[in-house]
């Protein structure tokens, strides 16, 4: 009978000879999978409870600054910047992006902690939400909170792909609808409290909604506590014995990565930098049209279309397997519906169709790049599960997340000097 993986090496010639053969078969089997796009095996099929866990934690890495954004609409109307909001806010996101680049920077020689990373900036956007909840009217704290919920959602793109890559595809497409479903949740909170309204009589107002978001944040983060801690730490404190050798071992031979991910890289660097400069673009894009509850109006339910359409795509990878074909066409979507929107901003679209057409048709097409930005997501991080061992996966998906949050950091650096320039 054969020794398991990672027993000692103090065996007969022949045992060992035996393992060696065994574990070359399995080192060019994972070759040929990782060669053939094709996830790793799944060492154990996850419960339901394991699969809501990972949509709460999903939603916990960006829910701050969602409702930070599904506000958006209100505080176009009500504070003095106006229209220059979305862009001040895109840009307070991405300076968030100084908590990833600090993280890669200490964590360049071995892997980082993900259970503690990822518990102490569950904290910080519990405190960026009450505190926006006392003092909204005022614009630099207002910003200075988008700061700070914009770097809990930064480095959730580095650390949760990385926490959940070793997890069976059903977590990690939970995880990354989860990501944008709370995107949904707060759109539709801000929906409840503006939809239908006057500028001047929300249904409620914003202390209320930001001290409720503040409650569920709490119970996003407690959901991660209690289901992942000990599996995310495990899975950090174990990855070394999956080859067979000791931790000191894995520092000194640590292996190239593969081509292939420097093309997800890539991948992720466009999509992150398209997807950030919305929140610039839909303001201007809505605001062409001389009534303010009328642009008021349109901006919402853009902002309906984009969490949905996001929410549709990573649903959608149930169905539809990563291939080139599929990466391409869906590449191609994404940049003719974000060139669209490029163009509805900066046109005044109000002298080339009516309100009643534009509230139809410029959700739509927001809702066809979120749509296509989500899928495209989901399956590159998807395709990267079956690249290596454990190590190398959490490698790559943490160097896949850092590349989209630069990404969205340079596009959102433009385009801050673009509307400084020109709006």
């Amino acid at each position: 009978m054969l020794p398991p993986l990672g027993s000692s090496r103090s065996h007969s010639g022949g045992e060992t000879a035996l393992q060696a053969t065994a574990s070359m078969q399995s080192g060019q089997t994972g070759l040929l999978r990782a060669l053939s796009g094709e996830s790793h095996p799944d060492a154990e099929e996850a419960t339901y409870a394991e699969i809501s866990a990972w949509y709460l934690t999903g939603m916990s890495g960006w829910w701050s600054l969602n409702i930070i954004t599904a506000e958006l609409p209100f505080f176009v109307a009500e504070l003095p910047e106006g229209k220059r909001l979305g862009n001040l806010i895109a840009v307070c996101t991405q300076i968030g992006n100084i908590a990833p680049i600090i993280y890669k920077a200490l964590t360049r020689r071995r892997p980082g902690n993900l259970v503690c990373a990822i518990g102490f900036f569950q904290v910080v956007a519990v405190i960026a939400l009450v505190a926006c909840s006392v003092m909204w009217k005022s614009t630099p704290i207002l910003l200075f909170c988008t700061v700070l919920a914009g770097s809990v959602g930064c480095m959730s793109s580095v650390t949760y792909w990385a926490a959940v890559a070793q997890r069976p595809a059903s977590c990690v497409r939970g995880m990354s609808v989860g990501m944008t479903l709370g995107g949904l949740l707060a759109t539709g909170f801000a929906a409840m409290q503006l939809a239908g309204c006057d500028q001047k009589s929300p249904r409620f107002g914003p202390a209320a909604f930001f001290i409720l978001a503040a409650v569920i944040q709490a119970g996003q983060g407690g959901a991660f506590a209690a289901k992942s801690c000990g599996q995310t730490s495990s899975q950090n404190g174990h990855a070394a014995a999956e080859n067979g050798t000791s931790p000191a071992e894995c520092e000194t031979a640590k292996p190239p990565i593969p081509r292939i991910a420097k093309f997800l890289m890539a991948g992720c660097f466009v999509v992150y930098a398209t997807t950030y400069t919305m929140p610039t673009l839909m303001p201007f894009m809505a605001g062409h049209f001389t009534s303010t509850t009328e642009s008021q109006q349109l901006l919402l339910w853009m902002q309906v279309l984009q969490n949905s359409g996001d929410v549709l795509g990573r649903l959608a990878t149930a169905l539809v397997h990563g291939n080139k074909i599929v990466f391409c066409t869906w590449m191609l979507l994404l940049t003719a519906s974000f060139t669209l929107c490029v163009v509805t901003a900066v046109c005044n679209t109000s002298l080339w169709f009516s309100y009643s057409f534009a509230v139809l048709l410029l959700p739509l097409i927001c809702g066809l790049f979120y749509f296509s930005r989500g899928l495209l997501v989901t399956i590159m991080y998807l395709y990267a599960r079956g690249l290596g061992q454990q190590r190398m996966v959490q490698e790559i998906t943490e160097n896949m997340g850092f590349c989209g949050q630069m990404g969205a950091l340079i596009a959102n650096l433009a385009a801050f000097v673009l509307v400084s320039l020109w709006a």
